[in-house]
């Protein structure tokens, strides 16, 4: 999966559950279907880009 793929939909996901996050919004690209979510260099969570859901939150 792209990282433009997966972009867009963790953007959905936000967009869905009360809009994007404030801050700088950043991805780890190591995985094609889980991976770390950061905002402004802080772990969010993990999240499933086949499922579009977070699997944990910090």
């Amino acid at each position: 999966m792209s990282i433009k793929d997966k972009k867009r939909i963790l953007t959905d996901y936000y967009r869905k559950h009360g809009g994007l996050p404030k801050g700088n919004l950043d991805i780890d690209a190591d995985t094609d279907t889980v991976g770390n979510v950061f905002v402004d260099d802080s772990y969010v969570g993990a999240f499933d880009y086949c499922k579009g859901e977070f699997i944990s939150l910090a």
